[in-house]
C-alpha cells in the first residue's frame, strides 16, 4: 500500500510541476510571437527560414544593407511591428531604393519545445560571414551597411574581427567583406554584457523541466564576460575605418506583463573610446527598438536619417579603401619575385634558425621562403 501511495504522490508532484511550468511559461510569454515580452519561446525555425532572405533587390543597387536579429529572434518577425509593418520591406525599400536589403536568420533560441542549437558566438559569426560571402558573389566590392539587434551586434562584431584576422593572401572572401564595410548600426547590443542574461539563465533552469533550454550564449552575455571583453578589444582595431552608430533603449521592457527592466542599459549599449561613433536614443523598449509602425514613427525617422547619412558617403569611402587594398594585394603577390632578384640581400632559408622562424607571423616565413 505504501508503494502505491508513493507512486501516486510522485505522479501528482510531476503533474503539479508541469502545471507550474506551464503557468510560468504563459505568464512570461503569452502565445503571440509579436508580444512585447522579452525573449518569448518561438516555434522552431524551419531550415528555409535560416541564412539570408533578400527583402529587396534594389533598383541598380549601389549598397547592401544587411540586417541580423538577436536572441530568440527571426529574420522577418524581429523587424515587424504589431500592425504588420515589416519596415525593411515596407518602408526602407522605398526610402532608399538603390540599396539591396538582406536579412539574416540563424537559430538563436535559448528555449524550445523541440530542440536548441549548441552553436557558440564564434561559430554563429563564422557561419554568418560564409553565408554573406556567398550572397555577395559578383558584387564583393559593393559597400555594406549593417543593422544588428541585440545579440546580432555581438555576432557581427565577432564576424568582422574574424575578417580582420585574415591575411592579405587569404582567398575565402572574408577580408573583402571588411574592406567593403562602411557602417554598422547597433540596436540595443550588450557590448559590456547585461544583468538580464543571468535572469534568463535562472528562468531557463526552471523551464528546463518543461522544455529544451540552452545557456551557451547566455553565459557569454553576462556582465564582466571575458568573451565580450575580447570581442570588443579586437573590434576596436577591426573597425577603425567603420562608422559605428549605437541606438539605445529609453523604456523598460515588460516582464510578467507589468515588471519592467532595461535589458541593455545605456552604458552597455554604447561604448566609449571608439572612432567615428554616433550615439542615439530611441523611444522604445529593447524589443521595440527595431519595430516601426509607419514612416511617421519618430524612431524610424531617426534610424532612416542615420542610414541615409551612411548611404550618401558609402561609395566614395569604400572605393578609397579598395584602392588601398588592391595596392596591398599587388605588393603581396610581387614580394617573392622582388626578393628573388636580390638573393644576397635576403636571408636564405638555410641561414634562418628554427627559433627565428618560429617567432614569425604564421604563414609569412613560408610565403617569403618557399621550400625549393
Amino acid at each position: 500500500m505504501d508503494d502505491i501511495w508513493k507512486t501516486w504522490l510522485g505522479y501528482l508532484l510531476s503533474v503539479l510541476s508541469m502545471l507550474l511550468m506551464q503557468a510560468i511559461y504563459t505568464a512570461l510569454w503569452p502565445p503571440n510571437r509579436q508580444s512585447k515580452h522579452l525573449s518569448a519561446p518561438t516555434p522552431k525555425l524551419k531550415r528555409e527560414e535560416l541564412e539570408f532572405l533578400e527583402i529587396s533587390a534594389g533598383i541598380d543597387p549601389v549598397v547592401d544593407i544587411v540586417a541580423i536579429h538577436g536572441l530568440d529572434g527571426h529574420r522577418e518577425l524581429t523587424w515587424t511591428a504589431a500592425n504588420g509593418t515589416m519596415w525593411l520591406r515596407d518602408l526602407l525599400a522605398a526610402d532608399i531604393p538603390n540599396a539591396r536589403v538582406l536579412s539574416y536568420g540563424y537559430d538563436a533560441d535559448t528555449r524550445s519545445l523541440e530542440s536548441t542549437s549548441t552553436q557558440t558566438i564564434y561559430r554563429h559569426a563564422e557561419t554568418f560571414m560564409r553565408a554573406l560571402v556567398r550572397q555577395r558573389t559578383g558584387s564583393k566590392q559593393r559597400p555594406i551597411i549593417f543593422l544588428a539587434h541585440s545579440l546580432g551586434g555581438i555576432i557581427l562584431k565577432k564576424a568582422l574581427t574574424i575578417c580582420h584576422s585574415r591575411n592579405i593572401g587569404s582567398n575565402d572572401g572574408f577580408r573583402d567583406v571588411l574592406v567593403s564595410t562602411h557602417a554598422t548600426l547597433f540596436f540595443g547590443t550588450p557590448h559590456a554584457g547585461t544583468k538580464s542574461a543571468g535572469l534568463l539563465r535562472m528562468l531557463n533552469r526552471l523551464l528546463s523541466f518543461y522544455m529544451e533550454t540552452n545557456d551557451i550564449i547566455l553565459r557569454d552575455l553576462e556582465e564582466n564576460s571575458s568573451v565580450l571583453e575580447d570581442i570588443q578589444a579586437t573590434y576596436l582595431s577591426a573597425s577603425e575605418e567603420v562608422t559605428n552608430v549605437y541606438f539605445y533603449e529609453t523604456y523598460r521592457t515588460s516582464l510578467l506583463g507589468r515588471i519592467g527592466n532595461f535589458i541593455v542599459p545605456y552604458y552597455s549599449a554604447t561604448i566609449a573610446g571608439e572612432k567615428q561613433v554616433v550615439r542615439q536614443e530611441l523611444l522604445a523598449d529593447h524589443v521595440q527598438l527595431v519595430k516601426y509602425t509607419s514612416d511617421n514613427d519618430p524612431n524610424y525617422k531617426a534610424v532612416l536619417y542615420c542610414l541615409k547619412e551612411s548611404f550618401e558617403g558609402a561609395n566614395t569611402v569604400v572605393e578609397e579603401k579598395w584602392a588601398r587594398e588592391h595596392g596591398y594585394r599587388s605588393t603581396y603577390q610581387e614580394e617573392p619575385a622582388i626578393l628573388a632578384k636580390y638573393p644576397r640581400r635576403c636571408k636564405r632559408r638555410a641561414t634562418i634558425t628554427k627559433s627565428y622562424s618560429s617567432k614569425a607571423t604564421p604563414g609569412s616565413f613560408e610565403k617569403l621562403y618557399p621550400a625549393s
